[in-house]
């Protein structure tokens, strides 16, 4: 799922904010632990990021992210609720290898929130209604048996069923739900939203609030906007209120995410029309006069996927459908007196606000973004009205405060005495330095005034105080199970976009990935040969299989993690025409194969390590071949190392014979990490890193380029430019399975242009070396011409577009822009203008003829590769998977690395009682409850 406008709104953030649970910490004179004040507190080592619209929802889209708040305060439709914590044990046999089993599992089951009932109609057009969320009493039992008797479970989250068929939680409602062609919503009646004091207002959730909330995500897409009311000067005029380096009403900030509806073969037109998004339920049920939220099949489709759209868009872990106050919005609208304030809730001066207010007046009553209030509701929390189960009660002095919604609909949970009553996100003035920050968090955990702590930060004499009383501390064992977040972030691509000013490599570097020079790179004059299928292929897959990369995962995490170089994730299905029947079910399952690696000689065959070692070096034969070394330099050494030392020192010999001006000159990169405050495990095992590689040869030079100020300019030009030719990239799974994973790197990582250019490589060394890629470009080419794209750009031709939009906009410019062909490159068409009397020079758009529209990249990427997906056997994605890695760059800064054991530790208060779901990345703690509170 594309959800880059959420990623830049986060800001910069430092890893531990992003990578592990947060910590927090209330001052005071008085030590009172937080949970005897029903409290949760959760530190971050950065300071507040109030950006405009922050805490807003309803302009929101894309996965649940645990650094934000609106999934707590924003209103769920449906959720997965959990209902019990997860107990383990640990089993030690006489070898004494370790097993931890699961006793009591995380026991779950669908929850109606906001939505009172689902109605389902089926292709017969009979009438379903599904208005319970009840489960049977009775609880599975644990289906295995442990060496020492003990029984357990082999899932850590296990969902309940019922034999009510009107429960979304029965069997009767998957069925109906495969088979459906309309899904409508009825939303639950009296409930009010509050202000940010927790007072009750007169304003109800009603289902027109769902149609202004599409109507304002859709509308962080800029030409929509300016299409529907906006305008440049009102995004200038508006932009005023953002506050610092803002994001709100610029380019930055898009919507992008429709494709999934057409993925699912769901009519997302109709949510545009008030009438058709919003349909009567009709037939002969008690719901027949209710309003209800309509979600229809798509006309041409085979059928609508809403097994894929609930568990995706609708039952949590989205923020798209969180409703807007059309009420609220709709009386301060009438009033010509709506909220002016900035981005940090303070009022606008009075000659000030009259402008603004003159300004909204001229763009007409009837247009979308005057009645949405999508110039002003949400860019403040003053402004914020709030019907999720917790409240935003400010957010200023560098804490986030949220408290118990006491009006929320559930009254089970608004009465219980045991809940987390308030939850406080404590930020820094400035960055701490992290290891001051991690020891006065873990005084602070142990005084009780902390309400979790991050356990791989902990030093390891504190791990050691932690493991001789885990049950004071809070010490429990965390599944994590990832099936929806690949391992890329910073992705090198084949192109590197032209025109900065500065880039994070030297021209020898330039010239043997991307075939030209810095200069000629900042020109625009450069082609993907080199890196796709030349020296530059050849140049980085052998410093890809020269590293140990476990060896690597273990510096950086004190030996809790291995290293996962295949780029998706490890816990989802791979998803393959055999999945019911193929021995292999997960890519966790071919771990050693699908993370082995092999590399190209100069002369552009795979590279034979000889012996047992063969053309693939996989992780347990790099291991065995360290099993006697003792130092961290041969450690980090692969099996192949010194075979490779000598095909490194051939290719560095053809590019001094091919570049004579450039012999003997050092290859130098930096390679990006794309957060602040760097863990100073992370900085050790990039020296290390370094150190090796320039064992490899001493001609290359690797560092890493790393920021402690996110209010660093320089930091968003590297994070946001591609300066060492790496997209910054952010994504989560649309569906269950390994496609998915690959199409997020489609565009954002240039990876359809690549295929087509790897579509053209007649040669057969290239076929044999990567014979499943080769066969997924030739697939490609044959898809699409059967399912025609409308580009500006003929498909067959997209690598050839020019290096100035070989960026994160690449999919914009092909679909929304008028490209023609210069030389051998496709060039955008500008014309002038004249915009408030200066003439401007603006882009040509795009038009696909009459009657046509321009195809949506992000549908077609994700009908491609889900039928690409479904189309292949596990055993022959396996092979893919593994021969991406090896063609791909290894990005090792961040995201390469998970966990050695299926659970995690995690140190929370032992006063908390944690019903967390496995593989959610993002806490709920509307579940958790206190044990100790005084009755």
């Amino acid at each position: 799922m594309k959800k880059k406008s959420k990623l830049w709104l986060l800001g910069a953030v430092s890893l531990a904010s992003v990578v592990t649970p947060g910590v927090a910490v209330l001052s005071g004179a008085c030590t009172v632990p937080a949970w005897k004040k029903q409290q949760y507190v959760f530190e971050f080592n950065s300071t507040i990021d109030n950006q405009a619209f922050r805490y807003d929802s309803s302009r929101s889209f894309g996965s649940y992210l645990e650094t934000s708040t609106i999934q707590h305060t924003g209103g769920e439709f449906v959720r997965l609720q959990g209902l019990t914590e997860v107990k383990t044990k640990s089993i030690v046999d006489s070898q004494g290898n370790i097993q931890i089993i699961t006793i009591q599992p995380n026991f779950v089951r669908y929850k109606l929130e906001l939505a009172q009932a689902i109605i389902l109609t089926d292709e017969s057009n009979n009438v379903h209604v599904f208005d319970s969320d009840e489960t049977d009493g009775t609880r599975p039992e644990a289906e295995s048996t442990a060496t020492d008797g003990t029984k357990y479970y082999k899932e850590s989250t296990v969902k309940l069923t019922s034999s009510n068929e009107k429960s979304i939680n029965s069997a009767k409602f998957r069925e109906i739900l495969a088979k459906a062609k309309k899904f409508q919503v009825v939303i639950r009646k009296g409930i009010n939203w509050v202000d940010s004091n927790g007072q009750k207002t007169k304003y109800q959730l009603v289902a027109r609030d769902y149609w202004y909330s599409w109507l304002r995500t859709v509308s962080l897409n800029e030409s929509y906007r300016h299409a529907n009311g906006g305008s440049k000067e009102l995004d200038e005029k508006f932009k005023l209120l953002g506050g610092k380096n803002t994001t709100a009403f610029t380019d930055v900030e898009d919507f992008q995410n429709e494709y999934l509806y057409g993925l699912f073969g769901i009519d997302s037109s109709k949510f545009y029309k008030e009438n058709e998004f919003i349909q009567k339920v009709g037939g002969a049920s008690q719901y027949k006069e209710d309003q209800a939220l309509t979600f229809e099949k798509a006309t041409g489709s085979a059928k609508a996927e809403f097994a894929s759209f609930f568990a995706k868009l609708f039952s949590g872990n989205d923020y798209t459908f969180m409703p807007a106050p059309s009420q609220f919005i709709d009386e301060l609208n009438e009033s010509g007196n709506p909220i002016i304030a900035n981005n940090l809730g303070e009022d606008v001066p009075a000659s000030l606000r009259k402008e603004f207010i003159d300004e909204l007046a001229k763009i007409g009553k009837d247009k979308i973004q005057y009645f949405t209030g999508a110039y002003w509701y949400g860019v403040s929390p003053r402004t914020l009205l709030h019907v999720g189960p917790y409240y935003l009660e400010s957010a200023k002095n560098q804490k986030v405060t949220l408290r118990k919604n006491q009006h929320y609909w559930d009254k089970t949970w608004t009465e219980a005495k045991d809940t987390i009553n308030t939850i406080i996100f404590q930020h820094q003035s400035a960055a701490m330095d992290a290891k001051l920050f991690t020891d006065t968090m873990f005084n602070k955990f142990e005084q009780g005034t902390l309400s979790q702590l991050a356990y791989q930060s902990l030093s390891e004499t504190q791990k050691q105080r932690v493991s001789k009383n885990p049950g004071k501390y809070g010490l429990r064992l965390a599944k994590t199970l990832n099936t929806k977040s690949p391992f890329y972030r910073m992705f090198t691509t084949p192109w590197v976009a032209s025109g900065n000013a500065n880039y994070g490599f030297n021209d020898a570097y330039a010239k043997l990935m991307w075939g030209a020079t810095v200069e000629e790179i900042r020109k625009g004059e450069m082609n993907a040969d080199s890196y796709v299928s030349g020296l530059g292929l050849s140049f980085r897959s052998i410093l890809n299989a020269a590293i140990n990369w476990d060896t690597y995962a273990g510096i950086i995490s004190s030996n809790q993690s291995e290293a996962w170089v295949a780029k998706i994730a490890n816990g989802s299905e791979i998803g393959g025409s055999n999945q019911s029947t193929s021995s292999i079910k997960t890519p966790e399952d071919v771990k050693d194969q699908i993370n082995a690696l092999s590399a190209i000689g100069v002369d552009g065959k795979k590279i034979d390590f000889g012996g047992t070692l063969g053309k693939e070096l996989s992780p347990s034969e790099n291991a065995e071949a360290i099993k006697n070394k003792s130092s961290t330099a041969d450690k980090l050494k692969s099996a192949g190392f010194n075979k490779l030392k000598e095909e490194i020192a051939k290719v560095i010999e053809k590019f001094d014979q091919e570049n004579p001006t450039l012999k003997n000159q050092n290859f130098e990169i930096q390679y990006f990490f794309p957060f602040v405050n760097a863990p100073d495990l992370y900085i050790n095992g990039w020296k290390e890193i370094a150190k090796v590689v320039e064992e490899l040869n001493p001609r290359i030079k690797l560092t890493v380029k790393y920021f402690t100020n996110g209010d660093d300019k320089e930091f968003d030009n590297w994070r946001f430019n591609a300066l060492n030719g790496e997209q910054n990239l952010a994504w989560s799974y649309d569906y269950d399975g390994i496609g998915s994973g690959f199409d997020g790197l489609s565009w954002g990582g240039l990876l359809i242009p690549t295929l087509v250019k790897i579509s053209k490589i007649s040669s057969q060394d290239f076929k044999d070396s990567f014979p499943e890629l080769s066969k997924l470009a030739k697939e490609l080419i044959d898809y699409e011409n059967t399912h025609k794209t409308i580009f500006s750009v003929p498909f067959n031709e997209l690598d050839l577009v020019s290096t100035k939009w070989m960026n994160r906009n690449f999919s914009a410019i092909i679909s929304g822009y008028k490209l023609k062909k210069v030389g051998d490159k496709y060039e955008a068409e500008t014309k002038e203008v004249e915009i408030d009397g200066k003439k401007k020079t603006v882009l040509v758009q795009f038009d696909p003829g009459t009657g046509k529209s321009a195809t949506d990249p992000y549908e077609w990427s994700g009908k491609f590769w889900l039928n690409y997906n479904k189309a292949h056997t596990n055993e022959d994605l396996a092979k893919l998977i593994q021969e991406f890695a090896s063609f791909t760059n290894i990005n090792f800064t961040y995201g390469i690395t998970k966990s050695k054991s299926p659970y995690a530790k995690k140190l929370v208060n032992n006063h908390y009682v944690t019903p967390d779901i496995t593989g959610y990345e993002y806490t709920q703690y509307v579940d958790w409850r206190i044990t100790g509170l005084k009755k």
